[in-house]
């Protein structure tokens, strides 16, 4: 069940990025001189699907380390004390002293 979790947030991830990145497309393409095909609205190398076989591969790796870091328990947990990494980011303990041990 972990495993559809993480490939449905990295599929939200990949479709979200689409989104954001086609409504600013225009000006990112001008910006970066991106050669474009001979309509000169599209780029040159759009049929290309490695590109985004890339990106969606990328985020749904992305999206299991998440998972992975934010579930993952504190080394020197003591008892009562066994929170994961994304407890500690939301309560301000990120960065407490006892993490840092080494």
């Amino acid at each position: 069940m972990e495993f559809v979790k993480i490939v449905v947030a990295g599929l939200a991830s990949f479709g979200f990025g689409a989104i954001w990145y086609m409504s600013l497309a225009k000006p990112w393409m001008a910006a970066s001189g991106v050669e474009l095909d001979a309509s000169g609205q599209q780029p040159a190398n759009r049929s290309d699907p490695v590109p985004y076989i890339t990106s969606l591969l990328a985020s749904i790796i992305i999206a299991g380390m998440m998972r992975h870091m934010f579930t993952q328990r504190h080394p020197y947990c003591r008892q009562g004390d066994c929170r994961g990494l994304w407890d500690r980011i939301v309560s301000g303990h990120a960065l407490d002293r006892d993490l840092l041990r080494i």
